[in-house]
């Protein structure tokens, strides 16, 4: 989770709420669901979602919303990222290690 903090900063998009749901079990992967709100512009989105797929690739972008002022183009807009991390679970399973990034 550390990792996605960093690349949203690094972005340009301020992180306001990370909050990871609960762990799934699917077929020979866990999933864990990931709601980022934050604020920025549709250019840092884009620059975020784009760092994501190249340096986090097991993240899976499933939602995504944005919404600006029109009264005031030029703010930050409400953003929200809905991710799922997929785990391989012998990757987690080492000396019961939290793997989570």
């Amino acid at each position: 989770l550390a990792a996605l903090t960093r690349l949203a900063q690094e972005a340009g998009v301020e992180v306001l709420e990370l909050a990871p749901g609960a762990l799934r079990a699917e077929g020979s992967h866990d999933t864990l669901p990931v709601r980022i709100v934050a604020r920025g512009g549709y250019q840092s989105s884009g620059a975020f979602l784009m760092r994501v797929r190249q340096e986090l690739p097991d993240f899976a972008v499933v939602g995504f919303q944005l919404a600006g002022s029109p009264e005031n183009p030029g703010a930050p807009a409400d953003l929200r990222f809905d991710l799922e991390w997929h785990a391989a679970r012998e990757a987690r399973a080492g000396a019961g290690a939290d793997t989570r990034p």
